[in-house]
């Protein structure tokens, strides 16, 4: 028995579904992971560094282009961080690129990082992909999406506390689904041990 071909509006019917079940299910919507948190918590590392180190410099690498440069675009996430904490007493502070190698106990914003980058090449000064940590960041015309960056704690060459955040590319640091998420990853990136503990 010869079946007679489908109308092409049921086709369509049955070809939406499929496709929506296909290609729609990834939400694209914003997403934080911590990766990482010491044992011993990360505020320890933190008040020790604002104690004797005078204050906390944040650090960004690979700046969005666009964003402007690491220097006005750390000062920018330094604040936030302050923010996010409310703690004056810290003097968290921007200052630019990351050092080469490990130096002190630092905040790091790494953007777009490549594929196998961690937290603990971060506190390290790795070469990545042959490029030393601190390189310039990715034009718009070859930026993946969604974008993403490590908000990462070092304690010298030790990774201290590591967020994963992800969102639909914005348009700068200034976009209120990039601020907030900013603010949740600062947030997440501090614990004391005995919360570690519960």
């Amino acid at each position: 028995m010869v079946r007679p071909p489908t109308p092409p509006a049921a086709a369509l019917a049955l070809a939406l579904p499929l496709a929506l079940l296909a290609g729609g299910c990834e939400d694209p919507g914003p997403k934080l992971t911590l990766v990482y948190m010491s044992p011993q918590g990360s505020e320890r590392v933190l008040l020790e560094a604002a104690r004797f180190q005078g204050g906390i410099p944040v650090h960004v690498d690979g700046a969005p282009a666009g964003w402007g440069d690491a220097d006005g675009l750390s000062v920018q996430l330094a604040a936030r961080f302050a923010t996010a904490q409310a703690r004056p007493d810290w003097r968290i502070e921007g200052a630019g690129r990351p050092p080469r190698g490990p130096d002190g106990t630092r905040i790091v914003v790494s953007f777009d990082p490549e594929t196998g980058f961690s937290g603990v090449s971060i506190c390290q000064g790795e070469e990545i992909g042959g490029e030393e940590i601190g390189g310039e960041g990715i034009g718009s015309e070859t930026a993946p999406d969604p974008m993403s960056f490590r908000l990462v704690i070092c304690d010298g060459a030790r990774r201290a506390a590591e967020a994963l955040a992800t969102l639909p590319r914005p348009a700068g640091p200034e976009t209120e689904p990039f601020r907030r998420l900013f603010s949740e990853a600062a947030a997440a990136v501090v614990e004391r041990e005995q919360e570690r503990r519960r």
